[in-house]
């Protein structure tokens, strides 16, 4: 299968990165797994879904064994897409609109980093080890 074509996404996540965050932020892969979810979950209430209805994939999905990462990755993808598709949120303006956004807010994005530990996203919630 060839690969789709998204080489200025991921070049673009990738800059946005290197240029805000430490390397080991940048490769920590529980920290990356928090904000991914937490980013995911940000979308689940506004269709009226509830704190409870939430909890029960979170079941199922721990109480299975973990997939491989790229075949995850991949159904987050399409999951994301379908989620967009239903809700009309058009990705390939949602993606460089957010981006902009960001670096605009780079500082502000930076400080609420720093302000949490890896764990746990709360702003506030613990020091970062240097």
């Amino acid at each position: 299968m060839t690969p789709l074509p998204a080489p200025s996404l991921l070049r673009s996540v990738a800059e946005w990165m290197r240029h805000r965050f430490p390397r080991s932020a940048i490769l920590d892969q529980t920290e990356r797994c928090f904000r991914f979810c937490e980013e995911a979950l940000e979308r689940v209430p506004s269709p009226g879904v509830t704190r409870a209805e939430v909890l029960h994939p979170v079941e199922s999905v721990f109480g299975r064994d973990a997939g491989s990462p790229g075949k995850e990755a991949g159904d987050a993808l399409i999951a994301l897409a379908a989620l967009c598709n239903a809700r009309g949120v058009p990705m390939n303006i949602a993606f460089p609109g957010r981006m902009r956004s960001n670096w605009r807010n780079a500082d502000a994005i930076r400080a609420r980093h720093e302000s949490r530990t890896a764990r746990d996203p709360r702003p506030g919630a613990g020091t970062r080890e240097p």
